[in-house]
């Protein structure tokens, strides 16, 4: 599916929301195979942390911008511009897929998904995902290559590295939160969402957040600094 998702990214589409329904004959022939999984923007349930790992090929995708038709929330590659190739962060770090030790460390609570249509695999209206895990706030410089974690006494000195969908941090941002999804045990590393608060309403006290990268960390650090915190993400 993955490799799928790659090779379709790079098509180019004239009607943007065509996105999710041109690939619904496909999906509905895999979902045929696995009937008790959900299959959510472009992403199936049974393996969320991976599929929620995504970059783009060239960074183009600003989650601030309301203009145009809604697509796919954020966390999908759905809402990635059509002709940007799709990659995954856990496929150029495992050299055998299948037999690589990665272990989720993402809880999902709940999930809201709202359909268009009658398609079960079409156009979406709204989509989110209730998470718990491990978030850290970091302090980005050095051109990403290194950030001081909040609190962890090793301030410049943790390797970091960050992917941000729209290419580059946003000048405006001095400080970006961490969300952790899987670990990468042979490589003592996890793989993060970047996420920031949409400034929307609030869900019994917790906070709503979007996607706007991924990242990866040293798995010791994030796991002593980190604060285990459930998370709407839109």
């Amino acid at each position: 599916w993955y490799h799928v998702v790659s090779y379709y990214s790079q098509r180019a589409l004239t009607v943007p929301t065509d996105c999710l329904p041109a690939l619904s004959a496909l999906a509905s022939i895999l979902h045929s195979h696995a009937r008790e999984d959900r299959y959510l923007a472009g992403i199936w349930q049974h393996d969320l942390p991976r599929g929620l790992l995504w970059t783009c090929s060239s960074g183009s995708i600003d989650h601030g911008l309301q203009a145009g038709p809604y697509v796919a929330p954020s966390w999908s590659w759905a809402c990635a511009p059509a002709g940007m190739a799709v990659h995954y962060a856990w496929m150029t770090l495992m050299t055998r897929i299948d037999l690589a030790p990665w272990q989720p460390v993402l809880r999902i609570c709940s999930v809201e998904y709202v359909l268009k249509g009658k398609n079960l695999y079409g156009e979406v209206s709204v989509a989110r995902l209730e998470l718990q895990g491990l978030v850290a706030e970091v302090r980005c410089h050095k051109d990403n290559v290194y950030a001081d974690i909040h609190g962890s006494g090793v301030e410049g000195k943790t390797p970091l590295t960050l992917s941000f969908d729209s290419g580059k941090a946003p000048v405006n941002v001095r400080a970006v939160e961490i969300l952790a999804v899987l670990t990468l045990g042979y490589r003592a590393e996890t793989l993060c969402l970047i996420i920031e608060p949409t400034g929307g309403a609030t869900y019994s006290l917790v906070r709503q957040y979007q996607r706007v990268g991924v990242a990866r960390i040293d798995s010791d650090v994030l796991k002593h600094h980190g604060i285990n915190k459930i998370v709407y993400l839109v």
